[in-house]
């Protein structure tokens, strides 16, 4: 059983101007799969009442938890792999459980100052990275479809906000299929047995609870 912490942020002086004190989230980026060794191939943990896992994982982030654009995960609409499979608790105390949707390799969507609209981000390397391209080098693009697959999760999620998973028509990234993730989401049982240990709570600055780790479960249905 175990629990992976950040800081919330961590401020540093830039070296431009030491008066000017910015700061870096921190944020937990997914590179690859994260499965327990006892799960199934498809990523599918083993559930209570077939005998259960003692594995636990929780990922708790003080900025976000973010999917990376890499290749295991499906960068380049899937050109040298696709889908993540994710077996853990989740918890981002500022942010939000997203895709790493900003850098893509969309043609129109790419780059800052490509005039994007308003709910457009991009930081100008998706045609650079998967493979790398130094900045001599033209980008290479994948027109409409950075689909990078399936995010395939067993375990649970808590966000400050939700985070983007899929960005696509209709929207202000008006393509299709677009850049991001379809959802498969499990919640995973066993964390009614052994929750990740030390789940904080989430407290403002004059320490007035905001969010509490009351308890794991699925939320009930109101039809």
């Amino acid at each position: 059983m175990y629990t992976i912490v950040t800081d919330d942020y961590t401020e540093y002086r830039r070296h431009d101007d030491n008066d000017i004190i910015d700061r870096v989230w921190g944020n937990i980026w997914l590179i690859d799969d994260v499965v327990y060794s006892d799960s199934y191939g498809n990523g599918m943990i083993i559930h209570p009442t077939d005998g259960g896992t003692e594995h636990v994982l929780g990922l708790i982030a003080g900025g976000s938890v973010i999917i990376a654009n890499t290749r295991p995960n499906g960068a380049r609409g899937q050109q040298y792999g696709s889908d993540i499979k994710i077996n853990a608790a989740l918890l981002a105390m500022n942010g939000g459980f997203l895709s790493h949707y900003w850098q893509n390799s969309l043609l129109d969507y790419h780059n800052w100052n490509d005039g994007l609209g308003f709910g457009i981000i991009a930081d100008g390397r998706g045609g650079h990275r998967n493979h790398y391209r130094s900045d001599e080098q033209s980008g290479i693009y994948t027109g409409d479809d950075d689909h990078r697959g399936t995010v395939h999760l067993w375990g649970s999620i808590v966000q400050f906000k939700r985070g983007y998973m899929n960005r696509n028509f209709p929207g202000p990234y008006n393509v299709s299929p677009g850049v991001g993730y379809t959802k498969d989401y499990h919640y995973d049982w066993n964390l009614q047995l052994r929750p990740p240990p030390y789940f904080p709570d989430l407290q403002s600055n004059d320490n007035s609870v905001i969010l509490k780790m009351a308890s794991y479960g699925e939320a009930k249905s109101h039809e």
